[in-house]
């Protein structure tokens, strides 16, 4: 608990914006912390903070990383140079852990993504591999609509949701 306490401090001190120095870590904005306390993201990779490991914890923050990558992609996208709440939110959605009752396609990629943390290639794939439906999320969770399209109307199958949500499967090559 001490360190996820330490590790979440200090990254708080430093930025909001994600920075990294090439094929080094990435400073995880406060804002996406902020909000990645309104998903089960430590539930859904099974972490206890009481009982966290040095694995559980990068799992953690390289999610987070991901997520980051990836509300990056989908604001510049739509025209803004900076992630917005809708966009870190859209990207929460796009690895599955909202809403709460979406398949969870994105989850064995989990690993993978969270690789990102510290890996330009990976974070460059997950850049790229921002689907359509993906970008057009943020406005939905503007007007309140996302949920409903997301599970009614969101690709159901790994095949369809690589296509139009967001390419994973291009991770087994970045590294």
């Amino acid at each position: 608990m001490r360190l996820a306490i330490i590790v979440l401090a200090i990254s708080g001190m430093i930025t909001s914006a994600a920075v990294a120095q090439g094929d080094g870590p990435v400073i995880v904005p406060d804002r996406i912390q902020q909000l990645a306390t309104e998903f089960p993201v430590a539930e859904r990779l099974h972490i206890k903070w009481a009982n966290a490991s040095v694995e559980d914890i990068g799992r953690y923050v390289g999610l987070l990383s991901a997520v980051n990558e990836v509300a990056n992609s989908i604001a510049i996208k739509n025209d803004r140079k900076t992630a917005s709440d809708d966009d870190y939110r859209a990207a929460f959605s796009v690895f599955c852990f909202w809403p709460v009752n979406k398949p969870p396609l994105a989850e064995p990629y989990w690993n993978d993504a969270s690789a990102a943390f510290g890996n330009e290639k990976v974070r460059a794939a997950l850049g790229s591999s921002v689907g359509p439906l993906a970008v057009a999320l943020p406005s939905m969770i503007k007007d309140g609509t996302a949920s409903d399209e997301v599970l009614k109307k969101w690709p159901q199958n790994q095949a369809e949701y690589m296509k139009y949500v967001i390419d994973l499967e291009s991770l087994k090559n970045a590294k």
